[in-house]
């Protein structure tokens, strides 16, 4: 027995021997630092390219100084986006080979789907789309293999772009449905946004303009959210288009100008040349040439200014074309000329450029293969040492190991009666919890019940009885021939008349007839004819493949909410419109209410507080999500997601 316990210390002294030498162990702080320097450079991939290809640089040098393959590789695959679009796609896909051959070493599936993603976006780019949906649909399985929602959604996007440019919307959709739903169980406001988007340039190529308005201001909620300034930028302007193409110019140009100066504030002279294009094209296509030559003609007088030659050169093309448009051929001829004589430059640069780019990687490359040599010397006479080291330890921890393996043993016998102590405590507790969820569920029904109780009560019994008294006080007046006496009666049996009208008015909104008889939308479509027709308050009900009956419970949470929701417009909000848009969509029930009122700052609620907190605490038992946006002087947004646990009545039909 003791030979074995010595024989098997030794072989895993030689293990960790072995390690060491071919690993080449890493201190925690270097790891931790290229892990930021590389989460810096995705940080900042699409704000500050610069500064992207500093961090990834750095990332690529420190890795190599502390012999950190793996995460070189994933610092030369952020490296290489960089140069995604620019005219050094060579030394991306340089850099992908690169990292692909580390990731395969050390059989990384996340490295090597990002590969695959960045590649085909380096094909769909080339014009290659079928070499493009190989590499994505690649990247898809290697996403789904490791449950990486995240990454599941960056390549659906991709995926669903190619579709788009075949003219397959449908499945262009499909997939940029899916990416939504991977971004929202990731919790990425980023890549929710993208595909927001995405599904809003869908429903503009479709003709649902308005869908798409509605879907555009959702991408743009989310990229504030995630601080994405290309992307606020880029939303801004296509929302200019969608306006422009409904015939609303004011807009789309009051978009444009929000475009323009996010991308000043940002202080992106790249961004700005492309809104200030952008709106040029919009007053150009709106027949507004003369302020179109105004933008344009400023944003020429930038691009020299700052010599942005590749922007200069664009400006001279939209510059060129306006003339035309306006007759002015004079004009137009020397613009493209100009703008001719530019791009034949900017060709030639380009050549150049890339010349001297593969020249750089030369030498790099031969440089790094002198470097690799060197630190091997370096780690042979280390390992060397380290050996001897080693050698010496397992004798030391030899002599001390039959002193410390009886006190190892006892310990271990109690922590082994402590951990059985703590398992049982664990699941005695987690029983505990469940008798107290199933009490509460128990304690809720209960209450709805007596509540539908209550009212049948009130309706069957006192309504009933209030209305026979009523018919006999009108029996006795007709038998009256006092003047006093019938007046009396006769404000008896107004007063009367009111009382039950109250007594149904109370039993309707304990528990509203038609919401166990016809179901949700048809009671939500009452509770908005009764609001409209006490108050000023325009209510727009919308419901979305809600043609099948929900659990009742559900149903009746759902209904508290919306009326919860509304009663606290009336009170508060000032408005004069108010959006409920119910949907179903998959295993989920989506739930949106929108007001134009003077929205509040919810930090600093008055009587709404306690209702929105008890509206809270009704989703999260329901597992649901509770999203709120106001702004002072711009109206309220709720959204709210609910779970379907199940269908109550599978072949009812919940009405328009």
């Amino acid at each position: 027995m003791w030979f074995q316990i010595i024989k098997t210390f030794w072989v895993l002294v030689l293990i960790y021997g072995w390690q060491v030498s071919s690993a080449h162990w890493l201190p925690q702080a270097d790891s931790i630092w290229i892990r930021a320097l590389i989460d810096s450079s995705e940080l900042f991939h699409n704000r500050d390219r610069s500064r992207s290809i500093a961090y990834a640089s750095r990332a690529i040098d420190d890795s190599e100084r502390v012999n950190q393959e793996l995460l070189k590789g994933w610092a030369q695959h952020h490296l290489g986006r960089n140069y995604i679009g620019t005219d050094s796609v060579d030394l991306a896909a340089t850099l992908f080979n690169k990292a692909d051959t580390i990731a395969s070493q050390y059989s990384d599936d996340k490295l090597s789907a990002a590969i695959a993603n960045s590649r085909g976006i380096l094909a769909k780019n080339a014009g290659d789309l079928d070499d493009a949906m190989a590499l994505f649909i690649l990247g898809l399985k290697k996403y789904e293999s490791i449950d990486d929602e995240l990454g599941i959604a960056s390549v659906c996007i991709n995926i669903g772009v190619i579709y788009d440019h075949q003219g397959d919307l449908k499945n262009a959709k499909i997939f940029f449905e899916r990416a939504l739903q991977s971004a929202q169980k990731a919790d990425n406001a980023l890549y929710e946004g993208k595909a927001w988007h995405s599904l809003a340039i869908i429903a503009c190529n479709t003709g649902d303009l308005q869908g798409g308005l509605r879907q555009f201001k959702a991408s743009l909620s989310r990229f504030q959210q995630a601080q994405n300034g290309w992307d606020i930028i880029n939303t801004l302007n296509n929302l200019g288009y969608a306006y422009k193409m409904l015939g609303n110019l004011d807009s789309a140009l009051i978009y444009s100008d929000m475009a323009i100066q996010e991308a000043q504030e940002m202080q992106n002279p790249e961004l700005e040349m492309r809104t200030l294009t952008t709106k040029g094209n919009l007053l150009e296509e709106s027949g507004q040439l003369d302020q179109a030559e105004r933008i344009l003609t400023d944003a020429l007088s930038k691009t020299k200014e700052l010599n942005m030659r590749t922007w200069e050169e664009r400006t001279l093309g939209y510059l060129a074309k306006l003339k035309e448009k306006q007759g002015d051929y004079v004009a137009a001829l020397s613009y493209f000329k100009q703008y001719t004589n530019l791009r034949d430059s900017l060709k030639n640069e380009t050549t150049q450029d890339h010349i001297s780019e593969l020249q750089v990687q030369y030498e790099t490359e031969k440089k790094e293969n002198e470097l690799k040599q060197a630190k091997l010397n370096i780690q042979k006479a280390e390992t060397k040492k380290l050996w001897w080291i080693l050698i010496a330890l397992g004798l030391f921890l030899s002599a001390g190991f039959f002193i410390l393996y009886f006190r190892q043993r006892l310990k271990a016998n109690r922590r082994i009666t402590q951990q059985q102590k703590a398992l049982m405590e664990h699941q005695i507790a987690e029983l505990e919890n469940t008798q107290s969820i199933l009490s509460l569920n128990a304690m809720i029904g209960g209450q709805e019940a007596e509540r539908k109780r209550i009212a049948k009560n009130l309706h069957d019994g006192v309504s009933s009885m209030l209305s026979t008294l009523n018919l006999h006080l009108i029996a006795l007046q007709d038998q009256s021939l006092r003047d006093e006496r019938s007046q009396l009666l006769q404000k008896t049996q107004k007063l009367l008349d009111q009382t039950a009208q109250e007594v149904r008015r109370i039993a309707h909104d304990m528990m509203p007839g038609s919401l166990s008889k016809l179901g949700l939308v048809p009671s939500l479509h009452e509770l908005k004819e009764d609001i409209e027709g006490v108050s000023d308050l325009h209510i727009n009900l919308q419901s979305i493949d809600m043609n099948l009956r929900l659990d009742e419970d559900l149903e009746v949470m759902i209904f508290r909410t919306v009326q919860e929701l509304v009663n606290n417009i009336t009170k508060h909000a000032e408005a004069k419109n108010v959006l409920i848009e119910l949907s179903r969509q998959g295993d989920q029930i989506n739930l949106t209410v929108e007001d134009d009122g003077k929205g509040f700052e919810y930090q600093s609620t008055d009587g709404r507080g306690m209702g929105l907190r008890s509206i809270r605490s009704r989703i999260d038992h329901y597992g649901g999500h509770f999203d709120l946006h106001s702004q002072k002087g711009r109206g309220t947004s709720i959204s709210i997601m609910v779970p379907i646990s199940k269908l109550h009545h599978p072949n009812a039909v919940l009405g328009p």
